[in-house]
């Protein structure tokens, strides 16, 4: 099951909606999103759900910000364009090495 958000603020409230907060295994993150943007999205994601794995994916990639992510702790980073079977083999992956209660 997905649960979409068209930018971070309403990922943000998605996230913590209904029973979101305890079904949520992985998140997916744009980083140039409108309102608020990925960076400021992840730094939340971190701070109230510091074990759910981040993916990033982004159409304009900066090597130096992926590794300032890897050190927060994001666990993929993607740069579109993205083979959907690529996308679905990294949030398995994620939910499988990361997720809290899965491995």
């Amino acid at each position: 099951e997905v649960v979409e958000a068209e930018n971070g603020a309403k990922g943000m409230q998605a996230l913590l909606s209904g029973d979101n907060p305890s079904t949520v295994t992985v998140i997916v993150c744009d980083i140039h999103m409108p309102e608020v943007n990925g960076s400021d999205a992840i730094a939340y994601f971190r701070s109230h759900f510091p074990a759910l794995p981040i993916v990033i994916i982004t159409g304009h990639p900066d090597y130096r910000f992926a590794a300032q992510m890897f050190r927060q702790g994001v666990v993929d980073y993607l740069v579109k364009p993205i083979q959907p079977h690529i996308l679905l083999d990294v949030v398995r992956q994620a939910v499988s090495r990361y997720a809290p209660g899965t491995g």
